[in-house]
Formats: structure tokens, sequence, C-alpha cells
């Protein structure tokens, strides 16, 4: 790969993530083949997830954003290890992470992430097994 082109994620219309110039793919499955170009999942559907097999043309998949749907806004909450990003507009809102990690994760109270909490291990932990980031 060229080593001085930046990795470069852009989304297709109504398909998959184009990914460039990314060295390494993890998910929570291992490590997985990189190319100079790859396209991966943004539907659900693919048979060989992470990557695109083109199940969006099939599922209807569409990437237009829903009416009524929330604003996109990112609120940062910073911690002295770690800052922790809260978007509303892509959260499942199934209360894994206040469940989960109640410590870093307050609800009902303001601010309601603290990100010095816990340990940044944990914070990983309890955002990486989410079953919404899956």
């Amino acid at each position: 790969m060229n080593p001085e082109q930046k990795p470069n994620i852009t989304p297709a219309s109504n398909g998959s993530y184009i990914i460039k110039a990314v060295n390494k793919c993890t998910n929570r499955n291992g490590s997985k083949e990189t190319r100079e170009t790859m396209a991966l999942c943004r539907c659900g559907a693919s048979g060989n997830k992470p990557f695109c097999v083109g199940t969006h043309a099939k599922t209807g998949f569409s990437s237009d954003k829903l009416e009524g749907r929330l604003k996109d806004v990112k609120v940062r909450y910073e911690g002295r290890e770690i800052t922790l990003h809260d978007n509303r507009s892509i959260c499942a809102h199934a209360g894994y992470c206040t469940d989960n990690l109640a410590t870093v994760f307050k609800m009902k109270e303001e601010p309601w992430i603290d990100p010095d909490a816990a340990s940044i291990e944990e914070i990983v932990a309890t955002i990486r097994n989410c079953p919404s980031v899956r």
C-alpha cells in the first residue's frame, strides 16, 4: 500500500463503506486480510462480514436519512485518559451501556457520561460488546 496515502472511509449511496489505504482491519472475530481498496457491509446482511458482497441491492438497503430522526450531534466527554463521544442519532438506545457500566454511563444525571469513573479497558469492553455496535 502507498505509505503516503491517508486512510479514507466513504459511504457509497445505498451501499457499502468504501475503505482505502487501511493497513489493518479487525473485528471481534480477529484480523481480516486487507487490500488497497475494500468494501465493508453497511446493510448488515452480508454473508461474508465485515465485507460487502452486494446483498444491499437485494434487500433494498437505503442510506437515506429517515424522517424524524435525531439530529447528528456529537457531544465530547473528556476524561484524563480517554474522551468519549456521544451521538444520539446513531445510538440504539437499548440501555446496554447504562446497564453494564453505570459508573460511567449515568442515567438521569448531568453530565451523564463520566469517562474517569472506570478504566479504559472497562469502557472499551462495554462499548465493543454493545449489540448496536456489532
